[in-house]
């Protein structure tokens, strides 16, 4: 009584539950809030590891158990890039000095055109890096499993000519290409930092893969000393490293290249003065419908030279009745070997499907023969060639579909 005639009011039953029940709401705003905080710093930083710590781990490839990581191949990629870089820097400057020739002038255009273009197909450059990088890896495993080795000093030898600094004397070296991350050249018409590394101006994809400073000396009105190319070269590795490449990248392509020239004078060792060959003709059509009617007529016993002539799409040899000649393994696209070497001598196998079109193939001979000495000397050139070729065949290479979605863009 005291209290209300005071004007204080008097706690009830009814007041502690309201009392309680806003405790209890407040509480389950601030745990809502608190995990709504925690769910977004999570996903943000998954985001962040998964672009900086799981996608740069992911394998683009495995080759023979072997995992090509994203990181590797952007580190490539972007050495790519360098290399194009430079080989447009280098027809710029050629373009400056034979700018009066017009006709000269012309094609240079037509290669900066050409370096532009592969640019700015990002996806296609890192599928050919993607294809350099699995070669490289499959010469790797077989010189290891050869015993063949490439000492780190090879490989510091190896780089000192790409900047053409000869220490022991060596005589002007004859050009060649020195490793990088793919088959093709390429730039954004802009410098980078570090000298930019050039290359023989001329934008048909090489054999090898290019990259990585000109093995051509450079002209320099005094002695290039050892300080003097120490220097160059640290200023282009830190030029690199700038762009997020680290100077193990950039030595693994000479090193790459190495191991390639080793293994390929292994492979010329063992191709010998006779080759397996097949004797062979073959009618092209269009499609498999065509291929199948034709060979319902061959099998009615309509003449073959008769068909060749009336309906093969192959202009070179149609009217001689298809008529191939001898040739050996390396010779003809992959399905149109493998099924005239599987054949028995005097069978009609087909269809089979090429690039071409449609074949029936009908092998004359098979046998072992000796080879010429521009045969010999060709299947020697093709040896490596024949064996990256062989060695993709299979499962041993698995590259997943979305590959590309590992890679940080640009």
């Amino acid at each position: 009584m005291a209290n209300e005639r005071r004007g204080i009011p008097r706690v009830t039953k009814k007041h502690l539950a309201r009392a309680q029940r806003e405790r209890i709401m407040r509480n389950w705003i601030l745990a809502a809030a608190a995990l709504v905080v925690v769910l977004v710093v999570g996903l943000v930083a998954y985001g962040w590891a998964e672009e900086a710590i799981l996608d740069p781990r992911r394998a683009v490839a495995v080759v023979n158990g072997t995992e090509i990581t994203s990181s590797r191949l952007q580190a490539r990629y972007l050495l790519a890039r360098d290399s194009l870089l430079g080989q447009a820097n280098q027809i710029l400057q050629m373009k400056e000095l034979f700018g009066e020739d017009a006709s000269f002038t012309a094609s240079l255009d037509q290669q900066l055109s050409q370096i532009e273009a592969m640019l700015a197909d990002v996806p296609a450059l890192r599928r050919s890096v993607l294809d350099t990088v699995v070669e490289e890896t499959l010469i790797r495993q077989e010189a290891e499993r050869r015993g063949i080795v490439v000492a780190s000093t090879e490989v510091d030898a190896a780089v000192q000519e790409a900047f053409g600094f000869y220490p022991n004397g060596t005589s002007t070296p004859q050009p060649t290409s020195t490793p990088g991350a793919t088959n093709t050249p390429a730039p954004t018409l802009t410098p980078t930092a570090g000298p930019s590394p050039t290359l023989t101006p001329t934008l048909a994809p090489s054999a090898t893969p290019t990259a990585g400073p000109s093995p051509t000396p450079r002209p320099t009105p005094t002695p290039y000393t050892q300080q003097a190319f120490e220097q160059e070269l640290t200023t282009y590795i830190e030029g690199l490293q700038a762009s997020g490449i680290s100077e193990a990248d950039f030595r693994s392509q000479f090193e790459a290249r190495l191991y390639q020239e080793r293994l390929e004078q292994a492979l010329q060792a063992e191709v010998t003065h006779d080759q397996e060959q097949v004797n062979a003709r073959h009618i092209l059509v269009v499609d498999e419908a065509a291929a199948l009617a034709t060979l319902a007529e061959l099998k009615s016993g309509k003449s073959w030279e008769e068909l060749a002539a009336a309906v093969s799409l192959d202009t070179s040899n149609k009217d001689q009745g298809g008529d191939l000649g001898w040739f050996g393994r390396g010779a003809m696209v992959q399905p149109f070997e493998d099924a005239a070497f599987a054949a028995s001598v005097g069978e009609i196998v087909g269809p089979v499907k090429s690039d071409f079109g449609w074949h029936l193939i009908q092998v004359l001979g098979h046998e072992t023969r000796p080879l010429d000495d521009a045969s010999y000397e060709n299947a020697r050139a093709n040896a490596l060639a024949l064996w990256l070729a062989d060695a993709r065949i299979g499962e041993g290479v698995v590259i997943p579909d979305n590959w590309l979605d590992y890679l940080p863009a640009g």
